[in-house]
């Protein structure tokens, strides 16, 4: 494809095209995907002067090497327990302790990773010196991680300037339904003034939790993952309304919305010989009476090796053939949900269904080129299907329509439906997503000045922090 891109034989035709009066003629999908290729090799410099487009070249190629140090980077530290770690009193794991054989021992301690599962649960512990030392070692700031991040800000910074663009964030949002940083940060504001009331009194909450344990309110960022994990457990239903969530009632819920919002079957296939890539996955096809519309490989559950814990993969998109037929949408979803049997967590449910939105979406797509095919439109508006199908989780009358006992298939009660309905601490992790957009936000829209890499750091630790 990049050479595809500079491919000058392929782009002047393109320009003549939408300026010729047969484009004007042409359906707003084809005019669509003629102005994204056109648009796209400009981005890849095609229509700059040699020496700018030799620039933005290198550009990519540095931006795609940094993007993969960054992988790496962040792969070495997982296995640098020995490094980043903190260390705590065996005595603080509890039922954990026998996870911890092959981890550094001295005396009574144990290191355990920052970012692990122990970690979590030891964040969660009532020990809260063993809290604060791990809480402690995951704000350990990576040097070199952080100087990989700001070169890729200051790469991407100058590629958004080449292609015309004012910042990164701007570029980003080109195609978006908020098609400019200062809405999305308009947005942003008005979200926080509406979950600030809400966000503030459940930190009351948590510190009044507090108080009664230790006679303290002052929270420190440590206790956080413990009071909330307290506090939620007070809320029992919970943990019944898990024992009505499983793989095979979520299934039921599925074939259930499609069945009656879009009139549409939901079907279980038998696969061809060596279409499925392991023994677990399924294979469903979405039917409107006769004709399939579209298909789901469905890889649900944990296995050995596999490390995605839920993803949506288009395999194959929508488009118009030759022939006048349609080829078939066909799309993945890979989680890591715990064996079938097990209830769920209603997080876990509503991942599962955000991801069967995804898949929905792309599965009745039914578009002229793959180029717009489901998933691949308005980056903003790609989001919208998932988030309406988490609510057939969220909302407790529709959760209530196929949502049955794991032991006895009785119907969610009455008040378990009105618990599900308080969701206790919903603002709390409403403004943690806000803090990560809007740090998301400032990251992009910040060009470093300083040349020396560490002065750019600090930069932009600045700029985050005055944001």
């Amino acid at each position: 494809m990049s050479e595809v891109n500079l491919d000058i034989g392929v782009y002047e035709p393109m320009k003549k095209a939408e300026a010729s009066h047969e484009f004007q003629e042409m359906s707003l999908e084809a005019r669509t995907v003629l102005h994204h290729m056109r648009v796209s090799m400009e981005h890849e410099g095609i229509h700059l002067p040699a020496a700018e487009k030799e620039e933005c070249i290198q550009l990519l190629d540095s931006e795609q090497q940094l993007s993969f140090d960054i992988l790496n980077r962040q792969e070495q530290l997982r296995h640098q327990a020995s490094e980043e770690g903190a260390w705590v009193p065996l005595a603080s794991l509890g039922d954990f302790r026998g996870q911890v054989g092959g981890l550094p021992h001295r005396q009574d301690e144990v290191l355990i990773p920052r970012d692990s599962v122990l970690a979590d649960h030891i964040l969660k512990s009532p020990d809260q010196d063993a809290r604060r030392r791990v809480y402690e070692a995951q704000q350990g700031r990576d040097k070199i991680g952080e100087e990989h991040m700001v070169s890729l800000l200051a790469t991407r910074q100058r590629l958004a300037k080449i292609r015309g663009y004012e910042s990164w964030a701007h570029y980003a949002q080109r195609d978006a339904l908020f098609s400019s940083p200062q809405r999305v940060q308009n947005f942003l504001d008005s979200a926080w003034q509406q979950l600030r009331p809400g966000f503030v009194a459940e930190l009351h909450l948590l510190s009044k939790e507090k108080k009664s344990l230790s006679n303290e309110t002052h929270l420190q960022p440590w206790d956080v993952p413990y009071l909330l994990h307290l506090c939620k457990q007070k809320h029992k239903e919970a943990d019944e309304i898990s024992e009505y969530l499983t793989y095979a009632s979520l299934m039921k819920g599925v074939e259930l919305i499609l069945s009656r919002l879009l009139g549409l079957q939901f079907t279980q296939e038998e696969p061809e010989a060596g279409e499925l890539w392991h023994p677990s996955v399924q294979k469903y096809a979405i039917r409107d009476q006769d004709e399939i519309l579209g298909i789901l490989y469905l890889d649900p559950f944990q296995r050995a090796g596999k490390r995605v814990q839920s993803a949506q993969f288009t395999l194959q998109g929508s488009k118009l053939l030759d022939d006048g037929g349609r080829q078939t949408p066909k799309t993945c979803l890979v989680y890591a949900l715990p064996p079938a049997a097990r209830g769920l967590t209603a997080g876990f449910a509503a991942t599962f269904m955000h991801e069967i939105g995804h898949a929905v979406h792309s599965l009745l797509s039914e578009t002229q080129f793959q180029h717009l095919s489901g998933t691949r439109g308005t980056i903003d508006f790609v989001e919208f299907p998932s988030h309406l199908f988490e609510h057939f989780v969220l909302d407790p009358e529709c959760l209530a329509l196929y949502a049955s006992h794991t032991g006895t298939g009785r119907e969610l009660p009455q008040h378990l439906r009105q618990a599900h309905r308080r969701r206790p601490f919903s603002h709390f992790e409403a403004v943690q997503q806000l803090m990560y957009a809007a740090v998301d936000q400032a990251f992009f829209e910040f060009q470093p000045s300083a040349a020396n890499p560490e002065k750019q750091v600090a930069e932009v630790h600045q700029h985050l922090h005055d944001s």
